[in-house]
C-alpha cells in the first residue's frame, strides 16, 4: 500500500460501498453501504475543524438477466465541515482493501474472473455522480457530472467547494448522489462478484488558492499519487509532497523504494530535512537506476555491486573508475565512545546507530567513473541517494544544506573540540562509524568504530581527495569536529542525505 501524507492540518474521512453481485440464471447485485470516520493527523497539530463524511443509501440489491444492464443503487454522500477554507472529495475503487482495485471479482471455480470498471468493456460497471443538494452545495468535477466513469484505480476528485461560511444550526452540508451502475455481457460466467468503493473527505484548515483559477492549490490536486489512509509511512521519493509538512524537530520514518529499506528522516533546526541514520542501500550492478527512483540525472548501471559478507574478499578498487560500496552486515554503534564498539543486536540498538554502508566518493555521486572531477570546489549534483534527495554541499554556515549550516545552527564550534558532544545524540545522531579500508591488513569490517566519523560531501577538492565532515571522539579529542575536511577518494565512508 501506497501512502498519501497530507499537509499537517488536513484531516482525512472515509467512507467504503461495498459491492456483491451473484450471477445466476441472472445477476442479483447487493450493496452494503457504511461509513468510517478516521482521521489522519500529526499528533503534534491542533485539529480545530469539526468535519464528517457520511453516506446514505444501504442493502440495496436487483438483479439482472445476461445481456442487460441495471442500476445497482444509488446513494448520497453528504460532507459537513466547518472548514472555511472548504473540502475536498475523493474516490477510489478498494475491492479486497486493496488500494487502487477497481474491479468486481469472483472465484468460481478456482478461475479469477473480473467485471471491470469501464464505460465500454463487455461486462463493466461505473459511476456516475449528480444530484447536488444541501446548505453548501458542492461543485462536481466536469467529467464525474451526470455522466458516467468508471470507478477510479486512484484517488480522484469528484467534488469540491472551495469556501465554506460558518455552519449554522440545520445545515445540511454539502451532499451529491452517486448512481452505481453494471452492465452484464451473455458470457460473463455466473458466480458471486464483490467489490468495494471508498470515499475519502479532505480539508485543509489552512489553505493556499491559486490566483488563475480559484482552486484549491495546496490540497486538493485532481488526483492524489497513493493512498493517504495512514500517514505513518512515507516514501523518500515523494518527499516533495509530503516533507513541507514535517515540522520543526519532527522525526518522522521514510521509506527507499528502491529496497523498501526505511529511514528516520527529521527537520533541523537549520530548516532542512535531514536523514538522522546512516544510508544503507546495496547498490545492484544488475539493475539500471532511474532519475525516478535515484538521485540522478539519467538512467545509470553501475558497473560493480555492493560488497557484502556472503562474497569472501572483496577485490576493493582504491582506483576512481568504479562505484565501490560495502555493506559489513547489520551492525549499530553501541553509543560508547571507544574503539570497535559494535554490536549485532537490533533488538538492544539505537536504530539511529545503524552503521550502514560504506561508499569511495564514485559510488557516493552514482558515477562509474569520477577521476574527472579534479577541481577544488566543484559540486556534484548527484548522487546515490534516493531521488529528491542529495550529499551535502561543503561550505561555511552560509551554505544551505551543508554540515557547516547544521552545526552553526546548533551551536557547535568547527575545528574545535570544545562543546561538540551532543553532535552524537538527539536530534542529529550523527554515528561515529569509522570507516572501510578493505585491504588485508584493515579486514572487511569498519575500521575504528566509536572513535570518529566520516561524512561524505558532494563538493571536490582535489584529484586525491573530496571534502567531507570529520568528528574524534576519542577521550583527548572529544567532540573534535572539521566540516571540511579532506577525505581520500578511493575509502568507504558513509553517507546521509538531505532533502533537495
Amino acid at each position: 500500500m501506497r501512502n498519501y501524507n497530507k499537509p499537517k492540518s488536513t484531516m482525512s474521512l472515509f467512507v467504503f460501498i461495498s459491492t456483491m453481485l451473484s450471477i445466476l440464471s441472472g445477476l442479483l447485485l447487493s450493496s452494503h453501504v457504511f461509513a468510517a470516520n478516521t482521521g489522519n493527523m500529526n499528533a503534534s497539530v491542533n485539529i480545530t475543524a469539526a468535519c464528517s463524511l457520511s453516506i446514505a443509501g444501504t442493502n440495496f440489491s436487483t438483479s439482472v438477466i445476461p445481456g442487460n444492464s441495471v442500476l445497482i443503487g444509488t446513494s448520497t454522500v453528504t460532507s459537513i465541515c466547518n472548514d472555511p477554507s472548504g473540502l475536498a472529495v475523493y474516490v477510489v475503487g478498494y475491492t479486497n482493501d486493496s488500494y487502487g482495485n477497481n474491479n468486481l471479482t469472483a472465484t468460481i471455480n478456482e478461475t479469477a474472473y473480473n467485471i471491470p470498471a469501464s464505460t465500454s468493456a463487455a461486462s463493466r460497471w461505473n459511476m456516475t455522480i449528480k444530484g447536488v443538494t444541501g446548505t453548501y452545495a458542492p461543485t462536481i468535477v466536469n467529467t464525474f457530472n451526470n455522466t458516467a466513469q468508471p470507478i477510479p484505480d486512484q484517488y480522484t476528485k469528484v467534488a469540491y467547494r472551495n469556501t465554506i461560511t460558518d455552519l449554522g444550526a440545520g445545515a445540511t452540508g454539502a451532499k451529491f448522489t452517486t448512481d452505481f451502475n453494471a452492465h452484464v455481457d451473455m458470457t460473463q460466467p455466473a458466480g458471486t462478484y464483490v467489490g468495494k468503493v471508498k470515499f475519502l473527505l479532505i480539508h485543509p484548515n489552512v489553505l493556499t488558492y491559486n490566483d488563475q483559477t480559484g482552486e484549491p492549490a495546496t490540497f486538493a490536486p485532481d488526483t492524489l499519487s497513493s493512498d493517504p489512509e495512514a500517514t505513518s509511512t512515507y516514501y523518500m521519493q515523494d518527499v516533495a509532497t509530503w516533507g513541507p509538512s514535517i515540522t520543526a524537530g519532527q522525526e518522522v520514518t521514510a521509506i527507499d523504494r528502491r529496497d523498501e529499506k526505511s529511514y528516520l528522516v527529521a527537520r533541523l533546526a537549520d530548516g532542512n530535512l535531514w536523514m538522522t541514520q546512516n544510508l544503507d542501500f546495496n547498490i545492484d550492478s544488475t539493475k539500471t537506476y532511474t532519475p525516478t527512483d535515484t538521485d540522478i540525472p539519467a538512467n545509470w548501471t553501475p558497473s560493480i555491486s555492493t560488497h557484502t559478507n556472503d562474497e569472501g574478499t572483496w577485490d576493493w578498487s582504491f582506483e576512481y573508475t568504479d562505484p565501490e560500496s560495502g555493506d559489513p552486515g547489520d551492525l549499530y554503534w553501541t553509543g560508547v565512545t571507544e574503539n570497535n564498539a559494535i554490536s549485532s543486536d537490533p533488538s538492544t540498538s539505537d536504530p539511529h546507530y545503524h552503521l550502514g554502508n560504506y561508499y569511495n566518493w564514485t559510488a557516493a555521486v552514482a558515477m562509474n567513473d569520477s577521476i574527472g572531477y579534479t577541481t577544488d570546489g566543484t559540486v556534484v549534483t548527484q548522487s546515490i541517494c534516493p531521488a529528491g534527495w542529495g550529499l551535502p554541499k561543503d561550505g561555511d554556515s552560509s551554505t544551505d544544506r551543508s554540515y557547516a549550516k547544521l552545526f552553526a545552527s546548533y551551536g557547535f564550534t568547527n575545528n574545535s573540540a570544545s562543546g561538540n558532544d551532543a553532535i552524537w545524540t538527539a536530534p542529529i545522531y550523527l554515528t561515529p562509524a569509522g570507516d572501510l579500508v578493505p585491504i588485508p591488513m584493515m579486514g572487511q569490517t569498519p575500521h575504528a568504530v566509536g572513535l570518529y566519523f566520516n561524512y561524505l560531501s558532494s563538493v571536490v577538492k582535489d584529484s586525491d581527495y573530496i571534502y567531507a565532515v570529520y568528528a574524534l571522539t576519542s577521550s583527548s579529542n572529544d567532540g573534535y569536529l572539521n566540516s571540511s575536511y579532506g577525505l581520500n577518494r578511493g575509502q568507504g565512508y558513509s553517507v546521509r542525505c538531505v532533502a533537495r
